[in-house]
């Protein structure tokens, strides 16, 4: 004899007999439609002012991508003669205010022989 399914009544097994009906289906497409093209384009003119041009490209320019590292030993060498050639020579930081930029070892001997304003010589 074959048992039947117990059937409770916490977990009914049915279905739903009807469905939305097509009309409704339709305008509610087209309503959305209608609000996504609609939107931006109220929203411009109620904010006139908002809008700025292209603003991806001004911090970003179009063809310029990464600088890829080909040769890292030659880049970082080419980057510390740089440092070494900046560090010893002397250069006009401000002409007007008669600022300049003058070598560590210089600067060393200077500070040596004048001191820090604060600090007492040893």
């Amino acid at each position: 004899m074959a048992k039947e399914p117990i059937r409770s009544a916490l977990c009914p097994t049915d279905y739903e007999h009807s469905d939305v009906p097509g009309k409704l289906a339709g305008w509610a497409g087209f309503a959305l439609a209608a609000g996504v093209l609609c939107v931006p384009l109220l929203l411009r003119m109620i904010y006139p002012g908002a809008y700025h041009g292209d603003v991806v490209s001004e911090f970003h320019p179009r063809g310029l991508g990464p600088h890829l590292q080909l040769d890292e030993p030659a880049d970082l060498s080419q980057l510390r003669r740089a440092e070494t050639v900046r560090l010893d020579s002397y250069e006009w930081i401000n002409r007007n205010d008669m600022r300049v930029r003058i070598p560590i070892a210089r600067a060393l001997q200077l500070t040596a022989g004048r001191g820090l304003p604060g600090w007492t010589k040893p």
